[in-house]
């Protein structure tokens, strides 16, 4: 996850210095749609996968191919289905903001819509099984080798396109999960799991269905935390407010990786604990995350407040502006480091995702309310202002509600080695 996400950094990072203004904005507009469509596509399923396939590894193995044959015709429909609403949308999308080169560049990313979807969801599989090594391994090989491309790419002496960079995304894309399907079906092999189309089942199918539909309604809700306010600000300002707006959240988006990555490993561990009745260790492995998590979230918030100038003349020179938005967002790094763990990693995880969605519906409708009040005067400012304010409102609420219903207590816990065992996988609990 940290490769992945720093790669992107890194090619946002090329594409503002290397194009203008206007087109780096269409690139941050495109994949701000684009992603709003994998959320759809995802439909909740890559933490569904993860939750049953844990649930069902520790307790039923003979469940297991049902589970993973349903699951994958699941995900061949969503990815289908998905990619058929992009080919209907590009179009309509591309003429309601007046910007005809958007069109292509929205068919053309469907491909990574249906790939990156594919990835996440068959990596979900393999944190079921505890198994983080083999996607891990994948995505870092690959995405190394993209980044090298965009090097060659940017300093040769071909004129590059936006549309060669998008397809150069969606190629490495699909090369990616091509090569984690084949690894996680030889995988399964091994572990003498047999998968087969005939091995659907409805009652399964209803069953992640179910388990989904309230996960994928937070995270829309989420969505209109993030991801929305690009489209907002697209929509009554000029494409100097999308770049300083795309800067900033590129940089704000960095540390929060270690949250999401952490989150994904102790999301089927928690599980496991829940189901093994065991509090105290739930309890213990709770107070040692909010320690990981809190310590490199509180160094990269001073350094964010204090040396914000200092980063952007680094990687954005064309952009200092945007300083004064990692300034105000810098406590927000703190909260939400924290509320990713607490809410993702332990109210999805014990099975409980209902809850989740009824915290984050209402907070994502303020968001939108405040972001249409805010951004029409103060462009991307009135975007981040809005984001600050009701997000860590609703985070803090999060932290909360779920301590309250895990019956969990906000506590600080030093490493030691057995609990870092027991987190790592190393040693069952």
């Amino acid at each position: 996850m940290a490769v992945s996400g720093l790669s992107g950094f890194v090619i946002n990072v090329f594409l503002a210095r290397y194009f203008s203004t206007d087109q780096f904005a269409i690139w941050a507009l495109a994949f701000a749609i684009l992603y709003t469509f994998s959320l759809f596509g995802d439909f909740g399923l890559g933490l569904t996968s993860a939750k049953f396939t844990a649930e069902y590894n520790a307790t039923d193995r003979k469940k297991l191919p049902v589970l993973l044959s349903t699951c994958l015709i699941n995900l061949f429909i969503n990815t289908s289905v998905t990619y058929t609403l992009i080919l209907i949308a590009a179009p309509l999308i591309s003429h309601a903001y007046h910007e005809p080169q958007l069109s292509m560049l929205l068919v053309v990313g469907g491909v990574f819509v249906a790939t990156k979807i594919t990835f996440e969801v068959i990596s979900e599989f393999f944190r079921g099984f505890q198994n983080f090594k083999l996607p891990a391994v994948t995505l870092s090989i690959f995405t190394v080798l993209e980044v090298g491309f965009y090097c060659t790419l940017f300093f040769g002496s071909i004129q590059v396109s936006l549309m060669m960079v998008v397809i150069a995304r969606c190629g490495f894309w699909l090369f990616k999960s091509c090569s984690l399907i084949v690894l996680f079906f030889r995988y399964v092999s091994k572990e003498d799991i047999a998968i087969r189309f005939s091995f659907f089942d409805k009652k399964t199918f209803k069953t992640t269905i179910t388990f989904s539909i309230p996960i994928i309604i937070s995270v829309l809700s989420y969505y209109l935390y993030t991801k929305a306010d690009i489209l907002i600000i697209r929509a009554f300002c000029d494409n100097m407010e999308v770049a300083r707006y795309s800067v900033a959240e590129n940089i704000f988006l960095c540390p929060l990786m270690i949250a999401a990555a952490f989150t994904s490993v102790i999301a089927p561990k928690a599980t496991a604990y829940f189901y093994a009745k065991d509090h105290k260790q739930l309890q213990n492995l709770y107070s040692l995350s909010i320690t990981i998590i809190a310590i490199p979230m509180i160094l990269f918030a001073v350094l964010f407040f204090s040396c914000s100038t200092w980063i952007l003349s680094i990687f954005f020179p064309n952009y200092i502006s945007s300083s004064i938005f990692l300034k105000i967002l810098a406590p927000l790094i703190i909260i939400k480091g924290i509320g990713q763990v607490t809410v993702g990693g332990f109210l999805i995880a014990t099975g409980k995702p209902k809850i989740l969605a009824r915290l984050t519906i209402i907070g994502g409708i303020c968001n939108i309310i405040a972001d249409l009040i805010l951004i029409p005067p103060l462009g991307a400012l009135g975007a981040f202002i809005a984001t600050i304010v009701i997000h860590s409102a609703y985070i803090l609420y999060a932290i909360v509600h779920v301590l309250r219903k895990l019956d969990l207590r906000f506590t600080f816990k030093m490493p030691d080695t057995l609990s870092l065992t027991l987190l790592t996988g190393s040693k069952k609990p």
